[in-house]
């Protein structure tokens, strides 16, 4: 199956479409996106209702999700191979 075709045939790029423009958008949105939401470390300082956590409580934070998630996946993925949805090889 060509590459630049998904599920119904039709092509959703055109093979000789740059392939730079689409990672710049998604880095400028994410930029956008933090830059509105995320809050430093000045604006947790200024706010009461806020708290400050390390930077090692987040990280340890985000492995244990990053756990999870994966065993909830993999999880997922066994019980569809005993349903016979899937085969794992």
């Amino acid at each position: 199956m060509n590459p630049c075709h998904w599920m119904s045939g039709k092509e959703i790029l055109i093979d000789d479409f740059p392939t730079l423009p689409i990672p710049l958008l998604f880095v400028f949105l994410t930029k956008v996106l933090v830059e509105k939401y995320q809050f430093d470390k000045d604006a947790i300082e200024k706010e009461h209702t806020l708290t400050y956590h390390s930077n090692w409580r987040v990280f340890f934070i985000g492995v244990v999700s990053l756990i999870v998630f994966m065993a909830v996946i993999f999880i997922q993925l066994l019980m569809m191979e005993s349903l016979g949805i899937i085969t794992l090889a």
